[in-house]
């Protein structure tokens, strides 16, 4: 029998650790943002943590993201950016030349989200599984199950990268 492209399995270790210590991260950053009078460091800090998340997720966590569990985790996580976004948003400290700083941090769920319609029209397409070419393009197989990466993959991947830009620029 086929596997379930939707299923919820126990959380593996390596999702295990990779969400402690993101969330120990988060109190870090949070503690740092908090003592720190440096409103450049924190614009900086405030449009990255979330930014490197997001194509973190796609580019090392993508073969977790098809358990579900994993998934509603990160999405609870995405929630966390959401309350930080709506507590930050009106800080005009934050504001940079080209939006304020927070930005990105309202489009975790989003990009989750579009991450899991790439899985889809990925099986539809080509009828394997999204990968993300995370090795670079001399080595075109993927880091977990050394498949060969596919015009398709790279499609994807490059449309995710640009949709995370494009959304943390609005």
């Amino acid at each position: 029998m086929t596997e379930s492209i939707f299923r919820f399995d126990k959380l593996k270790p390596f999702d295990k650790w990779t969400i402690a210590l993101y969330l120990i991260l988060t109190l870090g950053l949070v503690y740092y943002f908090n003592s720190t009078e440096n409103i450049a460091s924190k614009r900086n800090v405030i449009f990255m943590y979330p930014f490197i998340t997001q194509l973190a997720l796609y580019g090392l966590n993508y073969k977790s993201l098809r358990n579900l569990t994993v998934f509603f985790a990160w999405v609870a996580i995405g929630l966390l950016h959401l309350y930080f976004y709506f507590s930050l948003k009106d800080d005009k400290t934050l504001q940079m030349f080209r939006g304020h700083s927070t930005a990105s941090l309202k489009n975790t769920i989003s990009l989750l989200c579009l991450h899991q319609a790439f899985r889809l029209v990925s099986i539809k397409i080509q009828g394997k599984e999204l990968v993300s070419p995370s090795k670079g393009f001399n080595n075109a197989t993927d880091i977990y199950d050394n498949r060969n990466i596919t015009t398709t993959d790279y499609v994807l991947f490059f449309t995710y990268i640009g949709c995370a830009i494009i959304l943390a620029m609005n």
